[in-house]
Formats: C-alpha cells, sequence, structure tokens
C-alpha cells in the first residue's frame, strides 16, 4: 500500500510543477505560524479564465505535546457559486507525515477529500479588502492506510489584502487522527490559531 500512495504523490507533484511552468498561471504562497507551528502552503490555477482546476500542497511542522509533520499535495476544482464572491469545491489529497509519541511513532498516510468555501468581499458590493477561506478535509478508514485509522482536519483563515499580490491573515487549525496498529490505539488531536502571510502571483 505504501507503493501506491507514493506513486499517487509523485503524480500530483509532477502535476503541480507542470502547472507552475504555465504563463497564465494563479500561484499563491503561504507561511503561517505560532508558538510551536509552521506551515508553508501553494496553490497555483494553470488555466483560471478556462478552468477552475488547481493544484496545491502543503507542510506542517509542529513541537507541540506531540512533535509531528505533515505533508500533503492535492488537486481541486473551485468556482464561482450564485454570487460572485462565493466559491465553492471539491478535492482530493494524498497526506503523509509521522508523529512522535513518547513511547512509540506512528505514520499518517491518508487520501481524504476536501470540501472548500470562500467568500471575497472585494467582489461584494461593499468591496472590502477581507477575504475568507475554510477547508475541510476527511478521509475514512478505508482511505486511511499505514497506520492511520481515520483523517480530519479543519482550517479557517480571515484575509487582510495589502495589495493584488500580498495579504495578512489570521486562521485556526483543527487535526484529528487516529492510529491503530494491531490492539495498539492513538490519537492525534491538536487545535491551534495562527497568524500567515500570503503572496500572489
Amino acid at each position: 500500500m505504501h507503493i501506491s500512495i507514493k506513486s499517487i504523490l509523485l503524480s500530483l507533484l509532477c502535476a503541480v510543477c507542470m502547472a507552475g511552468n504555465s504563463i497564465a498561471a494563479d500561484t499563491d504562497f503561504e507561511l503561517n505560524v505560532n508558538t510551536s507551528d509552521v506551515e508553508a502552503l501553494f496553490h497555483v490555477r494553470p488555466k483560471p479564465q478556462e478552468l477552475p482546476l488547481g493544484f496545491g500542497g502543503s507542510f506542517l511542522y509542529s513541537e507541540d505535546n506531540e512533535n509531528y509533520w505533515i505533508a500533503s499535495l492535492n488537486i481541486d476544482v473551485v468556482d464561482e457559486v450564485l454570487v460572485p464572491a462565493l466559491d465553492l469545491g471539491i478535492g482530493l489529497q494524498g497526506v503523509f507525515g509521522q508523529v512522535d509519541y513518547p513511547a512509540r511513532g506512528f505514520d499518517i498516510a491518508a487520501l481524504p477529500f476536501m470540501f472548500i468555501a470562500g467568500y471575497d468581499m472585494r467582489k461584494s458590493k461593499l468591496n472590502w479588502p477581507v477575504s475568507f477561506l475554510t477547508h475541510l478535509e476527511y478521509a475514512p478508514s478505508i482511505l486511511s492506510f499505514s497506520e492511520t485509522d481515520q483523517y480530519f482536519r479543519f482550517t479557517i483563515n480571515g484575509y487582510f489584502h495589502i495589495n493584488y499580490f500580498a495579504a495578512v491573515y489570521l486562521g485556526y487549525r483543527n487535526l484529528d487522527i487516529d492510529f491503530k496498529d494491531g490492539p495498539v490505539r492513538e490519537k492525534l488531536s491538536d487545535g491551534a490559531g495562527y497568524i500567515g502571510i500570503r503572496f500572489s502571483f
């Protein structure tokens, strides 16, 4: 099962690299931090005027109660719904990583479904330089591999746009991962706020 997951992640990485070479691409880079976590993210839309298709990835490292790291790659479809300011979308993500408990470590591996919602007030009648973005990612047992039994992550960000190319934001992230290895069970639960910056090209 490890081989198939690595193959999927490698394919997604190649797709992201190819998309990033597109002249017409919209690209976002983000970095957020708090007292114990640091996370870097990127997202690319190769042909934003033609297709609502996007590719992205992230890397999260935490030194809180348990040290862990999680990397991900994803593909998504996000488009305007009902009004220009509202975006809704779905996607599929490949997640892998590791968490270290005092007694032992567990591997993280899952293929979560993604549900995405965003509201950009710059496109509303108010025309404020503020937007919101939320992600919900969930993988049941059938889409969780190695020692991972279930994966759930929820994030919500509020952005203040300095200009088209830069924004600062506040966010909250909740992470719940169940592990199972024979009779041994563990659970990683981590909720944290953070501050970040985003650059767009």
